[in-house]
């Protein structure tokens, strides 16, 4: 909690679970692991005193403690223009998984009513000078990128 970049969340009775880190939010089949020295602790275990030379991880699981998930990472960036923007979504790879169903899933991300272009993203609907880019790996797509199958 002091590092001021992780989001906690309250679950009732379940005690407290990790909601985004630094901007990071995961799909709901995918959740935050927590280990000190190597030992993965519970979220009851929270309370665990650490020492001056323990390291603390933090890694993604399935919900079913799979190690190994491929994933696929969907990121705004928000510039200098809009910081507040900038955010990521980590979501499993599955098989086939197409561009426009990815963003759907993300609740980042509304399409327009015809799922052809981008209306608005986090809630922001862009000014009349400002446009949505959509890239891959760093490379920008075209009219048609939003049927592009994916890879891990």
């Amino acid at each position: 909690m002091n590092s001021e970049i992780i989001e906690l969340t309250q679950q009732g009775m379940q005690g407290t679970n990790i909601q985004s880190i630094h901007g990071v939010t995961l799909d709901p089949s995918l959740r935050w692991a927590i280990s000190i020295n190597g030992d993965r602790i519970d979220a009851g275990d929270w309370d665990t005193k650490v020492n001056n030379n323990d390291v603390i991880s933090i890694s993604i699981l399935f919900s079913g403690h799979v190690k190994d998930v491929e994933i696929v990472i969907e990121s705004v960036n928000g510039s200098r223009l809009q910081p507040e923007l900038t955010h990521s979504y980590v979501s499993p790879y599955t098989q086939e998984v197409v561009i426009r169903n990815l963003l759907k899933q993300s609740g980042i991300v509304v399409l327009s009513d015809n799922s052809k272009t981008i209306s608005t993203v986090q809630g922001y609907n862009p000014k009349a000078n400002e446009k949505w880019i959509l890239k891959v790996n760093n490379k920008l797509l075209n009219a048609n990128g939003l049927d592009m199958k994916l890879k891990p």
